[in-house]
């Protein structure tokens, strides 16, 4: 049950990824997809980072963490919405993810000590 249910997050994750018309600009490395707990995760080439997108029942929305291969922080982006996902993600590959405030700020999101 809880495989079906993670699976049926991870489709639900990955229709606006799939529409996102410069989705393969960013690199992706399809043989690293998987079905998380409650969500994807997966690697992108153009931040060299491991992408994780998780649903939060609690909240109804979602947790982006992004952990660069070449820093010892991840950053992590709360209480997302479905429509969120894209722009955060294109804005971590133009500004790079030392630029989290800044991310923070353009995207509309609450300002959260990045971990």
């Amino acid at each position: 049950m809880e495989e079906q249910t993670n699976e049926r997050i991870a489709k639900q994750i990955w229709e606006p990824l799939q529409r996102c018309r410069f989705f393969f600009a960013w690199l992706p490395d399809l043989n690293s997809i998987k079905v998380i707990k409650n969500g994807t995760s997966f690697y992108l080439g153009k931040l060299k980072a491991l992408v994780m997108i998780q649903y939060e029942n609690i909240t109804n929305t979602f947790k982006l963490t992004i952990k660069p291969d070449n820093e010892e922080n991840e950053f992590t982006y709360n209480s997302l919405f479905l429509d969120n996902l894209v722009p955060v993600i294109d804005a971590n590959i133009r500004y790079g993810t030392s630029h989290y405030d800044y991310i923070c700020h353009i995207c509309g999101l609450t300002h959260k000590m990045a971990v």
